[in-house]
């Protein structure tokens, strides 16, 4: 179990004076003492981080660990494709030199010439979608890396590196730097709190 695990699932003393832990306070005052069952949460409650929406999806790296501090847009894992998805993303580079090159072989032979205008005009439709190709695959890649949608801690890690994503996501974040018991008081006791 997670030492942040450990702390969410430690019973809570609430006192009508000052608060302290069983047996700290002076005997005279066990009347006053509620004992409640309860859990610290983050603020907003935990937030589960999935993975993409495609049916299987293995993670490859795992950059972080239960209790590191994470930013929002941070890199927290890359997923198995992540390797394919880049080199899709160096051909379809290539492929727009490729295209930006024949642009400016038809830009010196226009002289204007319509078929010399009609092959400059394809060139730069060929460079646009070239264009398009390389963005619909930085698109891609971007979906094969898992980032941190706020700004908090890791809480607990469900998946780690050779692990499919399941249910349960990858981790789990929380607003750890402001945190909030929940207690289960008994119906008898709440008008003392």
């Amino acid at each position: 179990m997670s030492a942040m695990r450990v702390l969410a699932t430690l019973g809570l003393v609430l006192l009508s004076g000052p608060i302290g832990w069983p047996g700290s306070a002076d005997p005279g005052q066990r009347g006053d003492r509620i004992t409640a069952l309860g859990r610290l949460e983050p603020r907003g409650g935990p937030i589960r981080v999935a993975g993409p929406s495609e049916l299987v999806a293995v993670i490859v790296e795992l950059s972080v660990e239960e209790g590191d501090r994470v930013e929002a847009g941070q890199s927290l894992a890359r997923l198995d494709r992540y390797p394919l998805r880049l080199a899709l993303i160096r051909q379809r580079e290539a492929e727009l030199a490729l295209a930006e090159q024949e642009l400016a072989r038809a830009k010196q032979l226009s002289t204007g010439r319509a078929g010399a205008k009609a092959r400059r005009d394809d060139a730069e439709a060929g460079v646009r979608a070239a264009r398009a190709v390389l963005e619909a695959a930085r698109a891609q890649l971007e979906l094969q890396v898992v980032r941190a949608p706020i700004s908090g801690r890791v809480i607990e890690v469900h998946a780690r590196a050779g692990e499919r994503v399941g249910d349960l996501g990858v981790l789990e974040i929380g607003r750890t730097d402001e945190m909030f018991a929940v207690a289960e008081i008994y119906e008898t006791d709440i008008g003392r709190v």
